[in-house]
């Protein structure tokens, strides 16, 4: 029944063994040449010193190929303690690039916040933002409160999206301070700290500051006095302070942690 199988691990044994089967036909070859040329006697006198020889031929020819296997074993455990170090070393850099990359995305926070502050339009005229239509009638207007109203409410509504996305990106860098400690040190926490109070601080004055103008906007549309025009100068100058602290005193003081690993 199971006779192919028997003969597959036979030739297996044969093709794995050949080279010993092959010194040992040549041994029985000669002995039997041997003994057809020479007497008996003279075989057995040949068959006592040669037999020796081919057995210490043999332990040779077994000591020789387990000393060229012990080579390749060693030349295979070198390679792989090569590639053991090789792995490492990259595992290592894997690490340190996915902690440059998650110090870079913290910092990016704060700048991208700093940003949407920075870049505030201080002008009401930015946000009420009249349409051709609207700036031709302003003058020739004859229901005042009908035409303003619109204007008045949609410039609210965007005026208050400014109050909503500082306090969002507020919350937002409360999370992102939390990684900081582990990230950088407790010394960047605390100037990053500060700095996020600053910019939150900035953006709900230049709110205020915005509301008021837009107050001003429609009592004088009304006719109820004079449009006054607020003086923003501290503004910019706060602006532009914020700005110097974030390159001078933050990112100098980040840039140790910010440099790509090599």
């Amino acid at each position: 029944m199971n006779s192919g199988g028997d003969k597959i691990k036979f030739r297996d044994f044969v093709h794995e063994k050949w080279e010993y089967i092959q010194v040992i036909i040549i041994f029985f070859v000669v002995v039997s040449l041997m003994a057809s040329i020479f007497t008996v006697d003279s075989t057995s006198k040949f068959i006592g010193i040669f037999t020796p020889l081919m057995v210490g031929g043999m332990t040779a020819w077994v000591a020789w190929n387990q000393f060229q296997l012990s080579k390749e074993q060693k030349e295979i455990s070198k390679q792989q303690a090569d590639i053991a170090k090789k792995n490492k070393k990259i595992a290592k850099n894997k690490l340190k690039l996915e902690l440059f990359e998650k110090r870079y995305l913290a910092f990016e926070d704060f700048v991208e916040y700093f940003s949407s502050c920075h870049d505030l339009d201080l002008d009401i005229s930015h946000y009420i933002n009249l349409s051709p239509e609207e700036s031709e009638n302003y003058v020739s207007m004859h229901d005042r409160r009908a035409f303003i109203d619109p204007i008045y409410q949609r410039t609210l509504n965007e005026i208050k999206e400014i109050k909503s996305r500082n306090d969002e990106s507020k919350i937002k860098l409360q999370v992102t301070l939390t990684r900081i400690i582990f990230l950088f040190n407790d010394n960047i926490h605390q100037i990053l700290l500060k700095f996020s109070k600053d910019i939150h601080q900035y953006g709900n004055e230049v709110y205020e500051l915005l509301l008021e103008e837009l107050e001003n906007f429609k009592d004088a549309a009304m006719g109820n006095s004079a449009l006054i025009t607020t003086d923003v100068t501290k503004f910019i100058e706060k602006r532009h302070s914020l700005g110097r602290r974030l390159h001078d005193e933050i990112l100098k003081s980040m840039e140790p942690f910010l440099k790509i690993p090599k």
